[in-house]
């Protein structure tokens, strides 16, 4: 075995390794034959330089010696440190990845302390390399901004952390950052030496617009997103479509099996199911995982011009060109139920979040509002132009249409009445998009721009410039962390949340300056309350 090894040290502690690449490869094909025992391999290495990096930190904080005080003793923790990280990115667990490392204040306190927060830094960007994650996002602009300071004293990062993530901490879906928070709070408070500890949120930090550009061959004619927002599947005029992943920029696998151009796309909510709607006419069920067809649905007559699917993942709901809609069993592909009351093509279906209500965009200047239960029309909604685009939000409160007269109508999905005529945006509307709050709505347009619009006041919020051909799909994903836009040969990735500022009352009085003091000023105490 020792001529199939080599030896060589860093720090004082041995390292083993295969001796040529040729062995290595060897090894790996006999006894890890598929990513998921690779990955098994990965989490395997990261429990035992985990339970290695705990014993160590145990061992340091057992030695009684002030951590900001050690120079070289650092050796020992840091190679855990450097493994572990890695080898958790490797098993692909990335929940895991931010509990025990990224997001984990001991581990990144040890990191910054022992190595430098430029060696953090570094870290997080290689990380962000391989996964789109919000609080990692979140994290690296707090490190960009705490460089200076860490710098200089190490054992300043708890403070700096409070200082910029308290904002963040009590959004939805914030679970790493609230706990990092929590845990810089707790080693403030057991803190031996004097430290300024910020008790409210005073610094704002703004995260960068863009988070990502990924560019493609092909200029995209539909996109959407998986649920995990680490993958966006893309169709072109080449009939097939494309999975490319967002992080990494890599290509993934193609879902080829169309004969004609493909019309729309749709993800389904447990991200399993991809289902793709053509001018051949056929409706395609697909395998995510594999690319390979689960369901080829030759229902229409017609070329299908939209598709969409239920929540629960039941039912597969396709228009066409001659106005019919087909509703079919995602598990067997049978037909369930076919629906003939638009005059003219259907543009556009949605399906609303409790899967008892979906409504039909026509070309014939009207919406239709069916029933999921039993199918009957609800409600006939009337515009004045064709309908293009449409979305209802999460609440099932609103509906959104897009017309081809360039007017934006936001009406109510239960008597159809008008709320707004969103304005302000001229352009061709091509993709709309509630938010997750069921405040704001995405509207893209002919000129590439996004337009933000606040549903409940109409008011523009704001305007996201970052195509220069026409969007052609929008996707908000969960928690409204990333806003997802594709144009021309371009996906976009945007930040789409906005922390909660603690507001300070307008009753309380202006801060007076004091010019009391004859002499130099030697010491301030601030007040409890601020």
């Amino acid at each position: 075995m020792r001529a199939l090894l080599k030896e060589y040290y860093v720090d004082r502690r041995a390292y083993l390794h295969w001796s040529h690449k040729t062995i290595a490869k060897y090894i790996m094909n006999k006894y890890l034959k598929t990513s998921r025992d690779l990955q098994a391999c990965y989490a395997e290495l990261a429990s035992a330089f985990q339970l290695g990096f705990l014993m160590e930190k145990e061992k340091e904080e057992n030695s009684g010696t002030d951590p900001s005080k050690r120079k070289d003793d650092w050796c020992d923790i840091l190679r855990e440190i450097d493994e572990l990280w890695y080898h958790l990115l490797r098993s692909g667990d990335s929940g895991k990845l931010k509990q025990d490392a990224i997001c984990n204040f001991d581990f990144l306190q040890c990191a910054v302390s022992g190595a430098s927060i430029s060696y953090v830094r570094s870290m997080i960007e290689l990380v962000k390399c391989h996964i789109l994650d919000w609080e990692i996002e979140v994290l690296s602009a707090v490190t960009k901004q705490a460089v200076d300071i860490l710098s200089q004293d190490p054992t300043q990062l708890a403070t700096e952390l409070l200082n910029w993530l308290k904002p963040f901490s009590e959004l939805a879906g914030s679970k790493c950052v609230k706990s990092l928070v929590t845990s810089a709070l707790k080693f403030c408070n057991r803190c031996k030496q004097p430290r300024l500890i910020p008790t409210n949120t005073w610094l704002t930090l703004s995260l960068p617009p863009q988070v990502t550009v990924l560019t493609v061959p092909q200029a995209i004619t539909h996109m959407v997103t998986t649920p995990d927002s680490q993958h966006v599947v893309c169709a072109s005029d080449l009939k097939e479509i494309s999975m490319f992943h967002i992080p990494s920029k890599n290509h993934v696998r193609s879902f080829k099996g169309h004969k004609a151009s493909i019309t729309s796309l749709h993800v389904t909510s447990s991200g399993q199911w991809l289902i793709s709607g053509s001018e051949d006419t056929d409706v395609l069920v697909w395998h995510m995982d594999s690319g390979q067809i689960k369901h080829r649905m030759s229902n229409h007559i017609s070329g299908v011009l939209c598709v969409t699917s239920t929540h629960s993942e039941t039912l597969v709901l396709s228009g066409s060109e001659i106005g019919v809609v087909i509703v079919a069993s995602l598990d067997t592909g049978q037909v369930v139920q076919r629906l003939e009351k638009h005059r003219g093509l259907i543009s556009t279906i949605a399906v609303n979040s409790g899967d008892d209500i979906f409504a039909t965009g026509s070309s014939d200047k009207t919406v239709c509002v069916w029933s999921l239960e039993d199918y009957t029309l609800l409600n006939t909604i009337g515009v004045t132009s064709s309908i293009s685009r449409m979305d209802i939000s999460r609440d099932s409160t609103f509906l959104v249409l897009a017309c081809d007269d360039q007017t934006l109508h936001v009406r109510s999905l239960t008597t159809g009445s008008e709320v707004h005529c969103l304005q302000g945006i001229g352009s061709l509307v091509t993709a709309v998009s509630f938010g997750h709050d069921n405040c704001r709505c995405v509207v893209g347009c002919a000129d590439g721009k996004c337009h933000v619009f606040d549903i409940h006041s109409a008011s523009l919020i704001t305007t996201l410039s970052g195509h220069a051909d026409a969007i052609c799909s929008i996707q908000v994903q969960p928690n409204d962390r990333f806003l997802i836009t594709a144009g021309g040969n371009k996906v976009v990735v945007w930040n789409f949340t906005s922390p909660r500022r603690e507001t300070v009352s307008q009753s309380k009085p202006k801060v007076k300056r004091v010019d009391s003091h004859r002499e130099p000023i030697m010491c301030i105490a601030v007040s409890r309350d601020g």
